[in-house]
């Protein structure tokens, strides 16, 4: 059997060699149905490409999103340009403003009964406030009233004032102990910080102990807690 089955694959072998017209034909054959198959997977392609196009052979959905874009920016110009701002509205003043300055401290009496008093000046168009613009003076013991008043009547986490320095009230210092220069303005800087915080809370905007400090000529420390209603 192996014998024969040998000599079987010669013979072939010899036949088909002696014919190499056969072989070309063969991979002609071949080559025309390879070539076939090509044309028919690029005409079947073609009909998609031609529904994602438009006539200038652009893509349909690029040109969905180029109008997207196109009409969030027409629509971005349009908020942008709606409201044309005027003199009055580039340098006039804030819709809602409060401004509290502490400045101008002055040191009054001699010995004990000494004291710095510190000029208040109130300027607002916020309608809580009767007067828009006022000017007191008060003292480090009226802060500290408005203080006191304000955490038992509010409910505002009232901020700390400067401290009392007690030992620059100790006797027999080489300066002027709480009346020197320098701590004076120390002080003033700390209760215009306090000022501050404090009439910009809106629940201690309600509270007739701040219209009282801020706005009116002396300090009633007898007065009866009372809010304020809004004009």
């Amino acid at each position: 059997m192996r014998i024969n089955t040998h000599l079987y694959m010669f013979e072939i072998g010899k036949n088909v060699s002696t014919h190499p017209f056969i072989n070309i034909i063969i991979i002609i054959i071949i080559i025309i149905i390879i070539i076939i198959i090509i044309i028919i997977i690029i005409i079947g392609d073609v009909p998609t490409i031609q529904n994602n196009t438009d006539p200038n052979g652009r893509s349909i959905a690029a040109n969905q999103a180029s109008g997207g874009e196109m009409a969030d920016t027409i629509a971005d110009t349009r908020r942008l340009f709606s409201k044309p701002q005027n003199l009055n509205d580039a340098y006039g003043p804030p819709s809602n403003f409060l401004e509290i300055d502490v400045s101008n401290p002055e040191t009054v009496g001699v010995g004990r009964t000494r004291f710095t008093t510190y000029e208040i000046r109130l300027k607002t168009n916020l309608p809580i406030f009767k007067l828009k613009e006022s000017r007191v003076r008060r003292r480090y013991s009226d802060f500290e009233w408005l203080r006191g008043e304000l955490e038992r009547d509010s409910k505002v986490v009232v901020p700390p004032l400067p401290g009392k320095a007690l030992f620059r009230q100790l006797p027999f210092r080489g300066d002027d102990g709480i009346f020197d220069d320098s701590f004076i303005e120390e002080r003033r800087a700390g209760l215009e910080q306090f000022l501050n915080k404090v009439a910009g809370h809106p629940l201690a905007q309600n509270e007739r102990c701040l219209h009282m400090f801020l706005q009116d000529e002396s300090v009633d420390k007898t007065y009866t807690p009372s809010k304020i209603r809004q004009a």
